[in-house]
């Protein structure tokens, strides 16, 4: 389905974002401490039901901090927190009930998930949301443009012509399935700053999709979409 395959792009974007800036959290926390001190120390008061310590804790148990990686236990500790109305939390369980990351994948959670986040001000929550209900989820098939045009357009430079083109060529959509060619005009236009461009190819190298699989570039793409 078309909606499942962008929320896993947008999943991959937010999810590294949001690991970035929770490390940062946990090491100004406490510096002195090693990682595994710091996972007891943060598994204590999560258990005395501290959302932001629960919130560390998916995160630890996300990346394999100072404890063996468990992403289903990481969801676990998410849920824990989000249900304690922990926005970080709530939008990071939305992103894995998307992908199927750790939990079953459902969409009906993840949707009801990023509005709890929306609601309470989360301003990530609230642009995919929007993201997930515009035009991000429901790029053109071809419409006045076609895909000759787009790609004339491409040629000439312009970045969302050359997503575009990513988008249709990825899912196969307005012409044949084709992830080589969807890695090679999302990079033209990720060089050139489009932020959904350059998520999208981080995902591709994630999953080695139309690249090699390689995780440093596919999150160095991540990080300079969550910077526009």
């Amino acid at each position: 389905m078309q909606g499942s395959r962008f929320f896993s792009s947008i999943f991959l974007t937010l999810f590294a974002a949001a690991l970035l800036s929770l490390n940062a959290d946990a090491q100004s926390a406490d510096a002195q401490t090693s990682e595994s001190n710091e996972f007891k120390v943060n598994h204590r008061a999560a258990m005395r039901g501290d959302a932001a310590a629960q919130f560390i804790l998916g995160v630890l148990y996300q990346n394999g901090e100072g404890v063996r990686k468990d992403y289903a236990k990481a969801a676990e500790w998410f849920k824990k927190a989000a249900e304690q109305g922990e926005v970080r939390a709530q939008t990071i369980l939305s992103l894995l009930y998307g992908a199927g990351y750790g939990t079953p994948q459902d969409e009906v959670q993840e949707i009801e998930w990023y509005k709890k986040a929306a609601k309470v001000g989360n301003i990530r929550g609230h642009t995919i949301l929007n993201l997930l209900y515009g035009t991000a989820r429901n790029v053109p098939k071809g419409g006045t443009e076609t895909l000759e045009s787009l790609e004339k357009a491409a040629e000439q430079g312009n970045a969302d012509a050359q997503f575009r083109l990513g988008f249709i060529y990825q899912t196969g959509e307005g012409a044949p399935k084709d992830e080589t060619k969807a890695a090679e005009y999302y990079r033209k236009a990720a060089e050139q700053g489009h932020a959904r461009a350059q998520h999208n190819l981080g995902a591709l190298y994630l999953n080695g999709r139309g690249v090699p699989k390689d995780e440093a570039k596919a999150f160095d793409w991540f990080r300079k979409s969550v910077e526009q």
